[in-house]
């Protein structure tokens, strides 16, 4: 048995977490939560004058060093900037993440956004927390004993992708950690 609930947000980019969710996850991290984060991509094509390889591994690094400030650890699922799709490949690659973390608690892209990446994601997610379960679906690693909780953070300004607001079912007033998230966020020192 766990000794505390675990949360994990579950972006396609590195800072996606930090950008959409760090506040929440202070929150949670403050009120004895385990924290994790993960993305799907690499952050491959997040730079203008690096080459794919070489911002990969910054990004990467800055994803990592961005949860250690809740004390939390990072998870690199596999997949790659602007190639995400609903695919067995990257089903399976995001259900072996969610068996390793086993967590209560998921947050992941809205399901309407501006990029495709965050919208394949959020599909991605919602069906691995279900997948982490079958004990016939084999990631190579066991099982979790229940389907965690699933919690959508708000897409980018709020707007899907034709600037429409999206629908929200509740809010979670940050004010009080929004020093933990500017820290998460600097941490991303090779994004605007």
């Amino acid at each position: 048995m766990k000794n505390k609930p675990v949360v994990l947000a579950f972006g396609a980019h590195p800072d996606d977490a930090e950008y959409l969710c760090a506040g929440t996850l202070a929150l949670l991290k403050k009120s004895g939560c385990e924290i994790h984060s993960a993305t799907m991509c690499g952050g491959e094509m997040g730079s203008a004058v690096l080459n794919p390889v070489e911002i990969k591994k910054v990004r990467l690094k800055e994803a990592a060093n961005a949860i250690a400030i809740l004390g939390g650890k990072y998870h690199y699922a596999g997949g790659e900037d602007v190639e995400l799709e609903f695919s067995h490949e990257l089903r399976h690659k995001a259900t072996k993440v969610i068996r390793e973390v086993d967590p209560d608690i998921v947050f992941t892209c809205y399901p309407v956004d501006y990029m495709a990446d965050h919208e394949e994601i959020s599909k991605l997610v919602r069906n691995a927390c279900f997948f982490a379960s079958i004990p016939n679906y084999e990631t190579g690693n066991k099982p979790i004993k229940r389907i965690p909780h699933l919690y959508y953070w708000d897409p980018v300004d709020g707007l899907d992708y034709f600037g429409r607001k999206t629908y929200v079912g509740f809010y979670t007033d940050i004010t009080s950690s929004m020093s933990a998230k500017e820290k998460m966020l600097k941490c991303h020192k090779s994004q605007r």
